[in-house]
């Protein structure tokens, strides 16, 4: 009778030493936010045009220098810009900086925008949005699987399982778009590998970053009238991209 006080006590302890040999190994990651970029931190500044703001060259390149996820959305009635960073657009410097505040540097440059780490991607939204509580990327999804489909496909699923569906019908001339194509209609890119997903349920947002997940892509969001685009690009545009319109009300 006098033995299981103590058994329960040892096992406490083998526990709580388990807990702490976690904490350490966490512990010994650092984010690649905050790991120093290697070499000169350079990026293209957001694209301003009148009242739209595109982050879509300053995205990729920060998605490359820094090795991680990236996700954004536009301003209300603003489409998404060019991708792909001219050779001859002003940069702006962050030597010195962590990516972290490389960030906080930008966000400061566009205070209409705030970003968050949101499943290990960084996520550059405007601020209405991030507390719209109706905003349609707060849509819940149900769990759903895909296996071995092509990224547009994937996001066919994910769209018609949120609650309510917002798939909308268009038909599908190309999966995805591919400079090199120009010059061989055969030509494929990284956004044409398929790939698998499990989601197990969670909102718009999270899907989109589930999607993007097995190829380390881009997801970005862009408005034109009562439909919102979604657009997937590999972690380098010239590996191609693919788009879906998903009709919204005007309130979002």
């Amino acid at each position: 009778m006098t033995l299981m006080p103590v058994r329960a006590r040892g096992a406490c302890v083998a526990f709580v030493m388990l807990a702490v040999c976690a904490t350490s190994l966490s512990a010994r990651r650092p984010s690649p936010l905050d790991t120093p970029v290697e070499g000169p931190f350079r990026l293209i500044g957001p694209r301003v045009r009148q009242d739209c703001t595109s982050w879509w060259p300053t995205a990729e390149q920060f998605a490359q220098k820094v090795h991680v996820r990236v996700g954004f959305e536009t301003t209300p009635q603003c489409w998404l810009g060019g991708g792909g960073a001219h050779p001859f657009a002003p940069t702006l410097t962050f030597d010195g900086l962590s990516p972290r505040e490389a960030l906080d540097r930008l966000m400061e440059m566009r205070p209409e925008f705030a970003w968050r780490e949101v499943d290990g991607v960084v996520v550059i939204r405007p601020v209405p949005a991030w507390m719209a509580t109706g905003h349609v990327l707060q849509t819940r999804v149900g769990p759903f699987v895909v296996e071995g489909v092509h990224p547009h496909h994937a996001l066919h699923t994910m769209l018609d399982s949120a609650q309510p569906s917002l798939l909308w019908p268009h038909t599908d001339l190309s999966l995805s778009s591919l400079g090199r194509r120009l010059f061989d209609p055969a030509a494929t890119g990284l956004i044409d590998e398929p790939v698998t997903v499990r989601f197990t349920g969670g909102t718009v947002l999270q899907a989109l970053n589930a999607v993007t997940e097995p190829f380390g892509g881009i997801w970005q969001i862009g408005y034109s009238g009562s439909f919102m685009h979604i657009v997937l690009s590999a972690p380098d545009s010239r590996e191609g991209v693919t788009h879906i319109p998903v009709r919204i009300s005007a309130g979002r």
